[in-house]
């Protein structure tokens, strides 16, 4: 089931990476009194991040791991990334697309 995008305030979270979903203090990020959830998205250091559906935090001005950039089309929250992305964490890997402002599982 798609996950739509949603922009929020910068939460300031200091790290990529948020807690396992099963954590009891899941996505709870310290001085933001907000718990984030996939789909939430802001903008900071000139990019978009966005929490996946595997709750880690991706950014559109990182390169992919062979040194490309992803495509990003539209206006937020509505956007279109290319190609997909491919979150290889080995706790928790996803594989989808953000299309028309929603997470898509590949």
């Amino acid at each position: 089931m798609p996950i739509p995008l949603r922009i929020i305030d910068d939460p300031d979270i200091g790290g990529p990476v948020l807690p396992a979903a099963d954590d009891p203090v899941a996505a709870d990020v310290p001085g933001s009194g907000a718990e984030l959830q996939p789909g939430d998205m802001w903008f900071t250091h000139g990019c978009w991040a966005v929490v996946l559906p595997n709750r880690t935090v991706w950014y559109s001005g990182i390169a992919a791991t062979d040194g490309s950039h992803w495509t990003v089309a539209g206006e937020a929250p509505n956007l279109t990334v290319h190609p997909s992305i491919d979150d290889r964490d080995p706790n928790r890997p996803w594989h989808g697309w953000i299309r028309d402002g929603q997470l898509i599982n590949a």
